[in-house]
């Protein structure tokens, strides 16, 4: 499945212009995370009382909520730097439901870092773009304090009152033996997706064990699969999207085409230290897209 998206996104990418193929990329992806939240809602009408019950949007067996924190924040990129739709509710709607459901997650990477990377993407726009922006930041946020404000505030007290924050969620346990792992294999590694076949001793308790999954860090989940030798070859695709985007943000100018790609970057590179998406997942997808339409659009530019 890896290779045949790959092989679309390349496809894509190189048939249409940049900036189209952004703008149908959005309206196909906006409009997938719509239908998504409809379907999860509709066939499991509970979630919806997450408030209530002091658990966090989403269900941890089909659409876990970490992975839906990121779709959101890809998508709220999508709806405040791209004009994906020529009517203004249209635009204005789907971003105030997508960043409520995305601090319905709480997700916290996710959320940290879409809030950061719209303030890094408001600070590379000038005149009115970013005044339009704002007002319409300023209207969704207005509308998630009203919505779930309260709800936020209790999550984040329970999260730190039971002390998940010193392990950020069990992860510095996690990395620990994930490299005690490495040790046996350092070079090529077990194998990709093979982690999640994986046990270890649950932290919480003393005669449990609890599934992997994966290593909850891009860098470390490349290296337990693939290796110092795969990791090398992550490093070099890594560095060369951060380069084209380095090029993009002096070339580009003044256009929310560039704060798109910046405010993407960010937030993938920030998950990369919390989640693993980017081993040939959800985030290494939606990295290869941004990196192909800014090749695309500095190849452009050139001519």
């Amino acid at each position: 499945m890896n290779g045949a998206i790959i092989v679309a996104l390349v496809v894509f990418f190189n048939i249409f212009a940049p900036d189209y193929a952004l703008l149908w990329s959005g309206r196909a992806y906006v409009l997938g995370i719509l239908f998504t939240t409809a379907v999860l809602v509709l066939t499991n009408p509970s979630v919806l009382s997450f408030q209530e019950a002091g658990s966090r949007f989403g269900d941890q067996e089909l659409l876990h909520p970490n992975s839906l924190g990121i779709a959101y924040g890809v998508a709220l990129m999508y709806l405040l730097f791209i004009r994906i739709y020529r009517a203004r509710f249209l635009q204005v709607g789907p971003s105030i439901v997508v960043a409520v459901a995305l601090l319905a997650t709480f997700s916290k990477t996710a959320i940290a870092g879409t809030l950061l990377a719209v303030v890094l993407a408001f600070w590379s726009l000038r005149g009115a773009q970013r005044w339009l922006l704002t007002f319409l930041v300023f209207f969704t946020a207005l509308a998630v304090t009203l919505l779930i404000g309260n709800y936020l505030t209790s999550q984040l007290q329970t999260y730190l009152d039971a002390g998940h924050a010193e392990t950020l969620s069990g992860r510095t346990l996690l990395w620990s033996w994930v490299l005690d792992q490495v040790v046996e294999r350092p070079i090529l590694g077990y194998g990709y997706l093979v982690i999640k076949d994986m046990t270890a001793l649950d932290p919480r308790f003393s005669s449990w064990t609890t599934s992997i999954v994966h290593a909850h860090n891009a860098y470390f989940d490349v290296l337990f699969s693939s290796g110092y030798v795969g990791l090398g070859c992550f490093f070099l695709f890594w560095l060369y999207c951060l380069k084209l985007l380095f090029s993009g943000v002096i070339r580009l100018g003044n256009s929310t085409v560039k704060a798109y790609l910046l405010a993407t970057f960010f937030l993938l590179t920030v998950r990369s230290f919390t989640e693993a998406g980017l081993n040939l997942r959800f985030d290494f997808w939606i990295a290869l897209a941004c990196g192909l339409a800014l090749e695309k659009s500095l190849c452009t530019r050139r001519r």
